[in-house]
Parts: C-alpha cells; sequence; structure tokens
C-alpha cells in the first residue's frame, strides 16, 4: 500500500473519529437530559406524596392522588425507558469512538512501518551501491595491479 493511499485512509479514519466523537457528545447530552427527566418526575411524585401523606387531607384529594399516582407512574416509565434507551445509545456511542481510535492507530501504525521500510530499503540500496563501488575499486586496483605485474615481468 502506498504512502498516499495510507494518507488517505489516516485522513478518513481521523474524520470517522471526529464524527464518533460528536456523537458522543450528543448521546452524553441526551442521556443527562433522560436522566434530568427521570429525576424531575421522581421528585415530583415525592413531593406529591409528601403531600398526600399529610392528615389533614380530605379523602377527595387522597383520591385524587391515587388517580394522579397512576399517570405520574406510567410517566416515570417512560422516563425510566427513555434513560435506558438514551444510556444504551451512549455506550453504542463509546464503542464507536474507541473503535474509530483503534482504526485510526491501526492506520498510523501502518504508515509508520511502510516509512520504516522504506528507509531500511534505501539503506539497503546505499549499501549495496557502497558495495558495487567498493567492489568495482578492488577489481580495478586488482587489474592495476596485473597491468603492473605484466609490465614488470
Amino acid at each position: 500500500m502506498g504512502r498516499n493511499t495510507l494518507r488517505s485512509i489516516i485522513r478518513l479514519r481521523r474524520q470517522a473519529l471526529d464524527q464518533a466523537a460528536r456523537d458522543l457528545m450528543q448521546s452524553l447530552q441526551a442521556e443527562k437530559q433522560a436522566a434530568a427527566r427521570l429525576a424531575d418526575v421522581e421528585v415530583k411524585i415525592a413531593h406529591e406524596m409528601q403531600a398526600a401523606t399529610n392528615l389533614a387531607r380530605d379523602d377527595f384529594a387522597v383520591e385524587a392522588f391515587g388517580r394522579w399516582l397512576k399517570r405520574a407512574r406510567e410517566e416515570t416509565r417512560h422516563a425510566s425507558d427513555a434513560h435506558q434507551r438514551a444510556s444504551a445509545e451512549a455506550l453504542r456511542a463509546r464503542a464507536q469512538v474507541s473503535a474509530a481510535r483503534a482504526a485510526l492507530e491501526v492506520a498510523e501504525a501502518s504508515e509508520l512501518s511502510l516509512h520504516v521500510e522504506q528507509r531500511v530499503q534505501g539503506q539497503r540500496d546505499a549499501q549495496r551501491d557502497t558495495d558495487e563501488t567498493a567492489q568495482n575499486v578492488v577489481i580495478r586496483a586488482n587489474a592495476c595491479n596485473a597491468k603492473i605485474d605484466w609490465d614488470v615481468s
């Protein structure tokens, strides 16, 4: 895989990580809002229960509270379900961020590995060139020595 291809992959992986991070922030915000809604409903129920247990209240108020409590419990169930869905979505978004981060790290490691591989190959090529030059020098030196020996004899 070429360096330009890896650069493109890394850029795409960074964009995916950025998008996953934005999605996580939205999920966490939704989870926070759902938790606040659930807490509000629970506080409202506690407040109304406190008012209903007041001994000075008449039977009509207590019966009205009983009817209201059914609706409030239904509202609590809906708020709790929404909170659970938001929590699950936040968990999914966290996993998506982790997966995107891991994919980016793999691409960056591949790029580094390719860079190291290219440097090593460059050093091998340079060493091969040096060896060939040295070998040629030795061959020429031997040829010169042979010619000198020939001329002297």
